[in-house]
């Protein structure tokens, strides 16, 4: 049963489904901030004729390791040949966020090095902190958990291509717990996913030796 006060808005029954009402209440029932009140989402667009003389580095929403959420690579495109959607100029330190199909994690910060980079308009763009309670890498950390990508599917809309609008995603609560806390956060996850991609290399060279191998063992 959904009570008037819970009304947002929306008359489609799976934003109401009973499983999203119990992590609102879990998530509500700790310290806790709209992502909106944390931080600023940018919105500066390049023109798609200037700055880049002949090719223009562009992030689409494809090229994010949703296991990681880092960038497998990055496009090199003509500037003649610009997709419509390619506008947003991402800064260090920016996060950016997919808003379509939102709930797979498709969401990376930007590094120094990708300063300057174009990214598709199918992304929010999180820049300038607005409250100092919060750190960027634990913001980046708490977006890619359950907490935060199961919000993000109970408001989405659209059929084949469920997308989430900035206005929701503003909406998204983030559980926020003391700086010492989100320090700690930060750093367990990155010692995971370190170990986890040390794993990857070990496990990649070896398939290539077994490879090797078995040619060998063919022209025997």
């Amino acid at each position: 049963m959904v009570s008037s006060d819970e009304i947002e808005g929306r008359i489609d029954p799976f934003f109401y489904k009973p499983y999203f009402k119990t992590l609102q209440r879990a998530i509500e029932s700790k310290n806790y901030s709209e992502l909106g009140e944390l931080v600023e989402f940018a919105k500066e667009t390049w023109d798609q004729k200037s700055v880049f003389d002949n090719q223009f580095p562009y992030i689409e929403i494809s090229n994010i390791d949703t296991s990681n959420g880092e960038i497998a690579k990055t496009d090199f495109v003509p500037v003649a040949e610009a997709p419509s959607r390619a506008k947003m100029i991402v800064r260090e330190g920016d996060i950016i966020v997919s808003t379509t199909r939102p709930n797979r994690g498709a969401i990376t910060p930007i590094s120094k090095e990708q300063d300057g980079f174009i990214a598709s308009t199918g992304f929010a763009i999180l820049r300038d902190l607005k409250d100092s309670k919060v750190l960027k890498d634990y913001l980046f950390v708490a977006l890619r958990t359950s907490l935060s990508l199961r919000q993000m599917e109970q408001r989405t809309t659209g059929g084949n291509y469920p997308a989430i609008t900035t206005e929701d995603l503003r909406k998204i609560k983030i559980v926020v717990p003391e700086i010492k806390t989100q320090e700690k956060i930060v750093s367990g996850v990155k010692t995971i996913y370190n170990k986890a991609r040390n794993l990857r290399q070990e496990a990649e060279t070896v398939i290539a030796e077994a490879q090797k191998q078995t040619a060998e063992m063919i022209f025997a």
